[in-house]
């Protein structure tokens, strides 16, 4: 009985000893895996991420708008010549001052050309003088060969004496219409119903035929004049609306394509663009107004946006758009499958597509193909991080869909 007994206490104690190393080994193991976790974290910390650093995306419902720019100018505007050169007379219209179609603006001081019209006009009643003498002698060539007292021959001789002198008659009125085109030509009138933008010349000065004298402007309407791009003019077409904003003041006028050039301009390669402004018309309301109502004048610089159409599409900000490398990329979070839920991400870079740039309330979105619904994307505001990177969501944003709140557009 003692020796199975011996055995059984040296057996217990073998299999005490093993379990109690075989425990002690364990607890060595799982701290060598957490000094080992403590100096990869240690290695390779975490970077704590914000919600405004991430954004997801979603397809929006998105306008397609072109930014465009240019140069205010009146729709009617007319360049005052002179017809033929002399010295400038009776020019007492100046730089802003209103006038009326028709006016009288100036005369040419062409003396030579009155003498014309005086010498026509004598011409041309000498002419009537030999036609009333032709007419009567045919009358009497008429009447007597009548009576069989003259030939057929004389009276053929008078008819076409007569006929004669009508052409020469009617030749020199011809020449009177002239001279007086010459007079008349001598006084500038005004095309249009304007304002005088521009007096090149002084009165008395002597100017050259086809000078120009004045530049008169109709500002009761007027058009942009921009360029575009190519590439770009192919999306605008006439009858788009837009909104412009003149430079120095902060009214928003509407506006629509009236003309798009068919050639694109040598050298610039651009296309000409012309937009009709839809001034406001003045209201009570404007005048109890303090603001001062808008008058567009001519030169002025404007910019805004033409809306060429709509589209559904992913959109990020341009800024989220790293371009670094030879193909555009942006930077989004992978879920770390080990511990969901805890808020670590891995920042991986894909390669995406940029599409036409819009804007919406006057913030640029930049289209984009390659993302999926619903991808986090880190914002410009994140920094240029490695691919690969590990990150740390707040706890407030990891509660939320493991991403931040969407930033729509």
């Amino acid at each position: 009985m003692k020796r199975p007994l011996l055995w059984f206490l040296i057996l217990a104690t073998l299999l005490l000893l093993l379990w109690g190393g075989s425990r002690t080994w364990q607890r060595q193991q799982d701290h060598q895996a957490a000094l080992a976790e403590d100096q990869l974290v240690r290695q390779n910390p975490r970077l704590r991420l914000s919600h405004d650093e991430v954004m997801r995306v979603h397809p929006q419902q998105l306008p397609l708008q072109m930014a465009i720019s240019g140069t205010v100018r009146p729709r009617h505007h007319a360049s005052v010549r002179a017809q033929y050169g002399g010295e400038v007379l009776d020019l007492q219209v100046r730089e802003g001052e209103r006038v009326v179609q028709g006016q009288v603006l100036f005369r040419i001081a062409a003396p030579d050309a009155a003498a014309r019209l005086q010498q026509a006009s004598q011409q041309a009643q000498a002419a009537l003088a030999e036609q009333h003498v032709a007419q009567r002698h045919a009358e009497n060539h008429r009447a007597l060969a009548a009576h069989g007292f003259i030939s057929e021959t004389a009276l053929r001789n008078a008819e076409s004496s007569l006929k004669a002198a009508q052409a020469t008659y009617r030749a020199a009125m011809a020449g009177v219409d002239v001279a007086r085109k010459s007079v008349e030509d001598s006084r500038a009138q005004s095309p249009l119903s304007g304002v005088v933008a521009t007096r090149h010349v002084q009165p008395h000065e002597v100017v050259n035929a086809g000078e120009a004298v004045l530049d008169i402007v109709d500002l009761r309407s007027f058009e942009l004049h921009a360029s575009l791009p190519a590439q770009d003019s192919t999306q605008v077409a006439m009858g788009q609306a837009a909104q412009l904003q003149v430079e120095g003041t902060s009214h928003t006028l509407p506006a629509e394509v009236v003309r798009v050039s068919p050639m694109a301009q040598a050298g610039s390669r651009t296309i000409a663009v012309y937009l009709r402004i839809q001034t406001p018309s003045p209201t009570d309301a404007d005048a109890a107004s303090t603001v001062p109502p808008l008058q567009l004048r001519d030169g002025l610089f404007a910019r805004g946006t033409i809306t060429t159409g709509q589209v559904q599409a992913l959109a990020l900000p341009p800024s989220a758009i790293r371009n670094d490398k030879p193909q555009p990329y942006v930077l989004w979070l992978q879920a770390d499958a080990d511990n969901p839920g805890t808020g670590h991400y891995t920042v991986r870079h894909r390669p995406v597509q940029p599409d036409a740039r819009v804007l919406v309330e006057d913030v640029a979105w930049q289209i984009v193909q390659g993302l999926e619904a619903g991808t986090p994307v880190l914002l410009a505001g994140a920094g240029l991080l490695q691919d690969g990177t590990p990150v740390q969501l707040d706890a407030v944003d990891a509660a939320a869909d493991g991403t931040s709140a969407t930033a729509q557009p």
